[in-house]
């Protein structure tokens, strides 16, 4: 699992990110989603869907109080399907936090909320969009 926190500081929001994502990380992940006061029918679903270990799967929950998003995105079958959930998956970082913030969604301030997200996960998920990269993290 690759885990990474930032914070936001224009918007005072902080994003913690959980990438590939196993059954075996459920402990971790759900300490954090009751630190930001995740109702508990979400937890359950969130618990569900990760101890399915499905591939190309993500969750994200929004603590409005805590101002912390938790976006969670499982292992995938390609770096096309990472790609996919991924972009799904600040999808709704975006439905659920610009509306709190008073961003509008069809403005450029939401377009450079969305790219500050991909500048600051970049670094830490390109290995996992590229093929060749992604063939040498595979056990043999």
């Amino acid at each position: 699992m690759i885990r990474h926190s930032f914070y936001i500081e224009q918007y005072g929001w902080r994003i913690t990110t959980f990438f590939e994502v196993t059954p075996y990380d459920i402990r971790e992940i759900l300490w954090h989603l009751k630190r930001i006061h995740t109702p508990k029918a979400e937890l359950v679903t969130s618990a569900v869907n990760i101890m399915r270990g499905k591939l190309n799967n993500g969750i994200t929950r929004t603590g409005p109080y805590d101002r912390e998003t938790i976006m969670i995105v499982g292992k995938a079958s390609s770096g096309a399907e990472f790609f996919n959930s991924l972009f799904h998956e600040v999808r709704h970082v975006e439905e659920q936090v610009e509306p709190l913030l008073g961003i509008d969604p069809k403005s450029e301030q939401a377009a450079y909320f969305r790219g500050g997200i991909a500048r600051e996960i970049f670094p830490h998920i390109s290995h996992l969009l590229c093929e060749c990269c992604r063939k040498k993290l595979k056990p043999h």
